[in-house]
């Protein structure tokens, strides 16, 4: 079984629970790159495990309304680590595509104080099925069911696009 060589692998239980190097052993390596939007705070592009990971063909700051989406806190940069870092190449983490060739396309919708609203989180998923996402991750929440996000969602879906959404940090009811 592969066991990358990332300093931090041992440490990463989630990997471990869903048996990953398992997964990983059974996966050809695919040519052509699968396309992950991640909608979130946007993302640090000079972070040493997401080199080569990220595609800035599309990336968006709704917020500022450009093509810049650098990460303000962190978040965006930690779930693009977790589902794409650069895996055996003895830095950090394992991503969970482990050697697939993934790319990131950073979406930026929370400002600077953590906000964001259905509106700017709407936009980035249809902009990401735009730009050829075939995965979508959501690592976010918001407090009510939305029309506008049930629609973005279904817009994503019926052009078979996968979309992955949190469903809670707190134990509270999920929409």
């Amino acid at each position: 079984m592969y066991v990358p060589n990332d300093p931090l692998f041992f440490d990463q239980w989630a990997l471990h629970t869903i048996n990953a190097a398992g997964a990983w052993d059974k996966l050809a390596p695919n040519q052509e790159p699968v396309i992950v939007a991640v909608v979130d705070s946007g993302i640090d592009f000079y972070h040493e495990d997401l080199q080569g990971r990220i595609s800035l063909d599309g990336a968006w700051d709704f917020e500022l309304n450009d093509s810049y989406p650098l990460d303000l806190d962190g978040h965006g940069t930690e779930v693009a680590g977790v589902i794409a870092a650069a895996t055996g190449n003895a830095t950090g983490i394992a991503g969970t595509a482990g050697r697939q060739n993934v790319q990131i396309l950073p979406l930026r919708v929370f400002n600077w104080l953590g906000e964001t609203n259905i509106y700017w989180v709407s936009q980035a998923i249809a902009h990401a099925v735009d730009c050829g996402a075939q995965v979508i991750n959501l690592s976010l929440g918001g407090p009510q069911y939305s029309q506008a996000l049930a629609d973005a969602v279904d817009y994503a879906w019926e052009r078979g696009v996968v979309v992955v959404a949190a469903a809670g940090n707190e134990g509270g009811p999920v929409f």
